[in-house]
């Protein structure tokens, strides 16, 4: 058996453990959808596991936590949206993951840290919008993550410090009115960016309502600010842009009045 195919389990509301035998190499989509009673799953050692397919285990409403195997190289849309338990998701210190998918986590209100690995380029839109409880996000040295999606860390109110790896060329996509990266992350106090760091656009909103950041330094190879950054930093009162800036957003610094 190589894949466990999509809807196999679909509201089977009796499944309370599952070992996934390491010999499967794709969970589809909508596998464990809506196993509210699934509690644990584990993977058996040496597992080929290559991607983890969209709602995959959508409000499985009971699981506690989740260990990623190494192998595993895409975790999709929606794949743990609304696992309002899941308190705990780790992964290797070798794992290929290459993508968190669109929405993946969002939801998971119980989610209270989450340590990436070097391997991972990008984090999606909304990944991890209202986890509320999130505090501490953090990335492996010589982390090659390349781009943070739209509103992907949206309403994580306890994320206090992040820093960002120096790999990152894209915040945002200022497509999305109205959503951003760290949008109403109310108790953001710091914000570092990695030595060296590639970033060259940051989007529309990226971090409004953010009342507790009070400095931010913009590195240097920014080009492009969106509208309203940093609109309703209340507290903001440093700010140090050494990059020739092309694009400088409308209402960009709207409402910081400590500015």
């Amino acid at each position: 058996v190589k894949s466990i195919d999509s809807d196999a389990f679909n509201g089977c509301n009796n499944l309370k453990d599952i070992v996934i035998p390491y010999s499967i190499r794709r969970i589809k989509e909508k596998a464990f959808f809506e196993c509210s009673e699934l509690k644990e799953v584990s993977f058996e050692e040496n597992s080929t596991l290559l991607s983890i397919g969209a709602n995959a285990f959508n409000d499985c409403q009971t699981l506690g936590e989740i260990h990623i195997p190494p192998s595993v190289m895409y975790i999709n849309n929606l794949a743990f949206i609304n696992c309002t338990n899941l308190a705990k998701v780790t992964f290797d210190v070798n794992s290929k993951l290459q993508s968190i998918g669109s929405s993946a986590f969002k939801g998971c209100s119980k989610l209270s840290k989450i340590h990436f690995p070097p391997s991972l380029k990008t984090i999606g839109d909304f990944a991890f919008v209202s986890c509320k409880k999130l505090a501490s996000v953090t990335f492996d040295n010589g982390s090659t993550l390349r781009e943070i999606g739209s509103a992907s860390f949206r309403l994580c109110t306890k994320l206090n410090e992040i820093q960002i790896p120096s790999s990152v060329k894209v915040i945002g996509d200022s497509t999305f009115s109205e959503c951003s990266q760290f949008f109403g992350c109310c108790s953001l106090k710091t914000i570092v960016f990695g030595e060296n760091s590639l970033l060259t656009s940051i989007g529309s909103l990226a971090f409004k309502g953010c009342s507790n950041l009070k400095m931010i330094n913009v590195p240097p190879l920014v080009k492009s600010i969106g509208d309203s950054i940093f609109i309703d930093c209340t507290n903001l009162k440093e700010l140090d842009i050494t990059s020739p800036i092309q694009k400088l957003g409308s209402k960009s610094f709207k409402g910081c009045t400590h500015l």
